[in-house]
């Protein structure tokens, strides 16, 4: 499932100026549903879950996404202080 939503999403950003932005972004925001559901898979749901390198894998992946979402807050701070 994670992967077929990897796939529209990959469609929608080729097709994005035939779309329109509106439902471009509505279909980008459905993307964060990717994430879950392939943390769902590699932890327990797969053949391969008993595996320690899909474990390795796993958290590796878990920690690129806390890394990025850590460094965009980061940014979005002072940029809020100046607006104010």
């Amino acid at each position: 499932m994670a992967s077929d939503l990897l796939l529209v999403l990959t469609a929608t950003s080729l097709l994005r100026m035939r779309i329109g932005p509106r439902l471009w972004r509505a279909i980008h925001w459905a993307g964060y549903l990717c994430w879950p559901v392939a943390m769902a898979h590699g932890l327990g749901i797969g053949t391969d879950h008993g595996k320690g390198w899909v474990l390795v894998l796993t958290f590796a992946c878990a920690g690129a996404v806390i890394m990025s979402a850590t460094y965009r807050v980061v940014q979005l701070i002072p940029a809020r202080r100046l607006a104010r």
